[in-house]
């Protein structure tokens, strides 16, 4: 759960334009590879296109869920709503950047199932020992139950 909280803590800290434009920025980094892989430059934008709308719709849909046509309050996200299962407090900001970051993901495998030619993992997990300069990879589960 920590490393949940963890990960909403910090998506709640970032705008949802300025993490469409990081996105992007993300992406337009991997052109090189990515040209390689789809084949054209052409498929490239459409795929970046489609995966910037994804993150759109999903602020979108979430922000009328609970705020009707408006985005929500500094104070309105600031407010904790739970304490999570390692007694970290837990904002609303952070619950509807989880509930965003759902929507957005499951929108962005449809488009890469349909726009990428090989496999691919969304949301891949991974644990690293800073003593040994090691990283591996870790189930969901196994990210979601550490403290």
């Amino acid at each position: 759960m920590r490393h949940a909280s963890a990960m909403a803590r910090q998506g709640a800290r970032a705008l949802s334009t300025s993490a469409t434009h990081a996105s992007s920025s993300t992406l337009a980094g991997l052109v090189p590879f990515l040209v390689t892989l789809l084949g054209q430059d052409n498929a490239v934008n459409e795929l970046e296109e489609q995966l910037v709308e994804c993150a759109r719709q999903a602020e979108r849909l979430v922000n009328l869920e609970f705020f009707g046509n408006r985005a929500p309050t500094r104070r309105e996200c600031g407010e904790e709503v739970e304490v999570d299962g390692c007694g970290e407090r837990i904002t609303r900001a952070m619950l509807l950047g989880q509930r965003k970051h759902a929507l957005a993901l499951r929108c962005a495998k449809q488009v890469l199932e349909q726009l990428w030619p090989a496999s691919f993992s969304i949301e891949q997990r991974y644990r690293f020992y800073p003593h040994a300069r090691f990283l591996e990879t870790i189930s969901k589960d196994v990210a979601e139950h550490a403290c």
